[in-house]
């Protein structure tokens, strides 16, 4: 009895010394407002709109465990800040949320959160969700957009595991795994995606490299085994003085070579004061005849105070015959009919807004 209550004394002592160790900190608060007012030309009709533009509010924090060891956790949420529809506003945890375990050896998440391959282009994007915004090249179905090639990449897939390496000289990999993007049960792996990166970021530069595989399956056509859609991520950027040179180059490989498709970009910003100016062309090239489109956007961005910036934004996208793509679909709350252009037509958005970061 005595060994016993020895024992029970010895596991007590060593389970308050770790519940000693385990501290949370007070969850902090966070969020974005982008609100636009757009003039939408898509060439055959226009329209005056107001957008919420990927405004968020979320909450994160960490517990730290013991030794280096520290519990992460982040639950965020799209707001709609342009209407009160609860069918707008009633989702949560629909941005990046997950729960994981961060120390020494990197961090380790799970949950739903952006892809690697995703990342490398946010990083370099100097329109991101305003008008102009790369992904509308660069994220899109893939070739001729027909029910077994519609592979997006600019994702947030669902059921993920993520591993993200420590910083090595520069250099931090980034690993990830969704075990079905479509749903939140995983009966099978048939829809399942690998994501990885390597980037370096170092002084003035960064540069990322990333590769990404969907396991699709189309319940109308599925393709042949062995043609899952993938992509080739090549971004990076160079500091020099008040200028800032942005450039990104990717290859997406279709179920079959009539769906492959390149994207490439180059862009550039100037800092004077409160002032950005900034200005960057994307331009796809696909394998399909007639369905190429090219991206010019140039805006300048006006710093208030810290985390209050106001912006102005001019893009446009000028389609070929077979390509109905506008400026203006992505990075955007409202999914309007007009934000689908004609085959053939060119689109155009003027843009002003405002963002507000807390």
């Amino acid at each position: 009895m005595k060994t016993t209550n020895r024992i029970l004394t010895l596991a007590a002592g060593v389970a308050g010394g770790l519940l000693s160790q385990t501290v949370a900190a007070a969850p902090t608060l966070y969020g974005q407002l982008n609100l636009s007012v757009d003039q939408l030309d898509n060439g055959s009709d226009s329209a005056l709109n107001i957008s919420s533009n990927s405004s968020r509010l979320g909450v994160k924090g960490d517990i730290q465990i013991g030794g280096d060891i520290a519990g992460i956790y982040q639950i965020e949420s799209e707001l709609r800040a342009d209407t009160a529809a609860p069918a707008d506003n009633g989702v949560l945890a629909s941005r990046d949320t997950f729960v994981g375990l961060q120390g020494n050896f990197g961090t380790l998440r799970i949950g739903r959160f952006d892809t690697p391959v995703k990342l490398i282009g946010r990083q370099v994007d100097l329109f991101k969700d305003q008008v102009g915004d790369a992904r509308n090249l660069t994220r899109g179905a893939n070739g001729s957009g027909t029910a077994n090639t519609l592979a997006r990449f600019d994702e947030r897939p669902n059921n993920s595991l993520g591993y993200t390496t420590p910083e090595l000289a520069g250099f931090k990999g980034n690993f990830q795994y969704s075990t079905n993007v479509d749903t939140a049960a995983t009966a099978t792996n048939d829809n399942d995606l690998i994501s990885a990166a390597v980037n370096y970021a170092q002084g003035p530069l960064f540069v990322g490299l990333g590769y990404e595989t969907i396991g699709f399956v189309s319940t109308a056509t599925p393709p042949a085994a062995g043609d899952a859609p993938s992509i080739i991520r090549l971004g990076a950027y160079y500091d020099w003085n008040a200028w800032r040179i942005n450039a990104l180059w990717q290859k997406v490989t279709g179920t079959t070579s009539a769906n492959d498709e390149d994207v490439y970009g180059l862009g550039a910003s100037f800092k004077h004061q409160a002032w950005l100016f900034k200005a960057h062309t994307y331009q796809l090239n696909a394998d399909a005849a007639n369905k190429d489109a090219t991206l010019l956007a140039v805006g300048t961005e006006y710093t208030l105070q810290k985390g209050v910036i106001l912006y102005a934004d001019y893009a446009a996208i000028d389609n070929d015959p077979g390509r109905g793509l506008t400026p203006f679909r992505e990075g955007r709350s409202d999914n309007l009919t007009i934000a689908t252009a004609n085959n053939g037509d060119s689109a155009s958005a003027f843009s002003l807004g405002a963002i507000i970061k807390f």
